[in-house]
């Protein structure tokens, strides 16, 4: 079985106390709005990646937690994320607020641990968004860290960006991990969607094989979207955590975070619905499928903590698909995958049963061959079926990502959506299309 690998790029790690900026300069440097930006210490838990381009190539940046997170409980596990992301980097951006006034004695603790893991560090001097500001990141204050690279900048409006970006990038040559010039395969997208505490993070984690998002039994310990590179089998892959959506978000930080994992549906190629196989599906989970087929994007249906279920016979497996399918009857065509996060089992089959469903959703069938098709199950009789076949002028496939058939009929009647539903039904049977929606469209002519 092969095993997840880490992404080859460059990375630079973005470390510094809360609310210094750490995740507006990540934003900025990513070019896009990853992570959730907020005056609330502490909103940033995990590490996000994000890729960035400067000078025709591309290299990671990872946002992590502010070293002085405020919730005791998550300390820490933030920390183990902070000094994982320290490990892996290839270069360090110490982010410090220059209205901060002297570098606290987290800035100075953080800095003794950069000094001792000798790579290339730039100390960004923050929120330098005037003149007068920026004349304050040159005082001697901030030399008091001991780093030769010092960066005045304002992440909010981009100032001092590029100087920085000039410097990672000249130190990213001399690593020995190459920056290419554009991905060869575009990654597939997995965002796992589900309810708090289903396991979303366990099971990223155990996908990776580290413990790459925070887990823990405190309630909405992700705020937000959380992005990681992997490789597997030499295909890249993008495993997007989710924030737990909730039937009504307790503060505008959850409020922020269930906006972004609804962003990060809409551009996902395989959704993937994680359940807890120790209770039964809610409403709010009907309200996720709602949400995947609006996407009209891939999924997957994830049983998780299937090791909890005690006295499992033969059939409890099939009966709990059963259950499943009569709960979600507008999702018949996506895959039921018993996973336990915890002890691995078919853990690895996630990202098999990804590549599969994005091979359905890309699959295209000949016209000459849906011509026959359509001809041969004309020729069936129609008794139970509800409606009489149409006079067909023409079937064919007229899209990719989920795939689109149009089917041009005589006459004036409408098509009802009985025969639509049974065309499918038909086309599944004959072509498979696991995992992913089917779309059919009628014209009559």
């Amino acid at each position: 079985m092969p095993t997840a690998k880490k992404s080859p790029l460059p990375s630079l790690a973005i470390v510094g106390r809360v609310n210094v900026g750490k995740s507006t300069l990540f934003n900025r440097l990513c070019e896009e709005h990853k992570a959730i930006v907020s005056a609330v210490p502490g909103t940033t838990r995990d590490r996000a990646y994000g890729s960035v381009i400067w000078r025709g190539q591309m290299f990671v940046a990872v946002d992590t937690a502010g070293v002085d997170v405020p919730e005791r409980e998550l300390r820490a596990p933030v920390e183990r994320q902070i000094d994982i992301a320290l490990k892996d980097a290839d270069a360090v951006a110490f982010v410090v607020d220059v209205r901060a006034g002297l570098p606290s004695v987290a800035d100075r603790a953080l800095a003794k641990k950069l000094h001792a893991g000798k790579k290339p560090v730039f100390l960004v001097v923050n929120k330098c968004d005037s003149p007068m500001l920026r004349l304050e990141s040159e005082t001697g204050k901030w030399r008091q860290l001991g780093f030769e690279n010092i960066f005045a900048i304002s992440a909010a409006n981009g100032t001092g960006t590029g100087d920085l970006l000039d410097a990672v990038h000249k130190a990213f040559k001399k690593s020995k991990k190459k920056m290419p010039l554009a991905i060869e395969e575009p990654a597939t997208r997995i965002t796992f969607l589900g309810q708090p505490n289903v396991g979303k993070s366990s099971i990223v984690n155990a996908m990776l094989g580290e413990e790459r998002v925070v887990v823990s039994d405190y309630a909405g310990t992700t705020r937000e979207p959380v992005d990681t590179f992997v490789l597997f089998d030499k295909h890249p892959f993008l495993l997007v955590d989710t924030v737990g959506i909730q039937r009504k978000a307790k503060h505008s930080l959850e409020e922020a975070g269930v906006k972004r994992t609804l962003e990060a549906i809409k551009i996902s190629d395989v959704i993937m619905l994680v359940l807890d196989a120790s209770k039964a599906p809610t409403s709010q989970d009907k309200r996720l499928v709602g949400e995947i087929l609006t996407s009209g994007k891939g999924a997957a249906i994830i049983i998780n903590k299937w090791d909890l279920i005690e006295n499992k016979e033969t059939d409890t497996m099939k009966e709990y698909k059963e259950m499943t399918k009569s709960v979600f009857p507008f999702l018949p065509w996506a895959p039921i995958i018993f996973v336990s996060a915890k002890t691995s089992v078919r853990i690895p089959y996630l990202f098999e049963r990804a590549l599969k469903i994005m091979e359905e959703r890309r699959k295209e069938i000949k016209f000459d061959e849906l011509e026959k098709f359509i001809k041969n199950i004309q020729t069936t009789r129609t008794k139970g079926m509800g409606v009489a076949h149409p006079k067909t002028y023409r079937f064919e496939q007229v899209g990719t990502e989920p795939p689109e058939f149009l089917l041009v009929a005589k006459g004036k009647l409408s098509i009802p959506d009985s025969y639509t539903n049974y065309l499918e039904k038909r086309l599944r049977e004959r072509y498979g299309f696991v995992g992913t929606p089917v779309r059919m469209m009628t014209k009559k002519v």
